[in-house]
């Protein structure tokens, strides 16, 4: 497996586990397992939607009506996604794969939320309600917001970077280590 995909791997990873730990409160009125566990996953990219907006104590909230799911408040999502971010680039061990694991990841966050809100939220709640609590979310993201999408992209990116400079500068010199002993004096 390449660098790149194990530092993408495991960047979905830490962001789905710390996702579904943090916004472990919210519950989705769902019966069924399947929506139940792609729900879990739509709460847990929810949480890292909105870097900036946490931080500053805004959240981003989707009201349907029976349910409610929010992004992250404080500082919390920030750091995971600096934390993923360094993660992936340590597996990748090169900057440009360490670049490509971030960039899948964050890419999974966005996409990946928007997706599944497109076929998530029309069952919660079956009216037309669901479309403006989406077009209220985009419109805030693309034109009330615009540093989150440049956040969520780039705290990860810098933070692989940074850590993939840093394995490859160790594991350059862990090879220029001069032999035990030589034969020629």
């Amino acid at each position: 497996m390449s660098g790149a995909v194990k530092g993408g791997v495991t960047f979905i990873a830490i962001i789905l586990c710390a996702g579904s730990y943090l916004s472990a409160g919210n519950q989705l009125p769902v019966r069924d397992a399947q929506l139940a566990i792609i729900g879990e996953i739509y709460k847990a990219l929810t949480y890292f939607i909105a870097p900036i907006s946490s931080l500053m104590g805004e959240r981003v909230v989707i009201d349907g009506g029976t349910f409610t799911i929010s992004s992250g408040a404080g500082f919390w999502p920030i750091l995971i996604l600096i934390l993923a971010g360094a993660v992936a680039g340590l597996l990748s061990r090169s900057v440009g794969s360490a670049i490509a694991a971030s960039f899948i990841g964050s890419s999974f966050i966005f996409v990946g939320w928007q997706l599944i809100g497109l076929q998530l939220i029309p069952v919660l709640a079956p009216n037309y309600a669901w479309m403006l609590e989406l077009d209220k979310v985009y419109t805030m993201m693309l034109y009330l917001r615009p540093l989150e999408i440049p956040a969520l992209f780039g705290f990860p990116i810098v933070a692989s970077i940074a850590t993939s400079m840093f394995t490859e500068e160790t594991a350059q010199s862990a090879r220029k280590h001069e032999p035990l002993f030589s034969w020629r004096t």
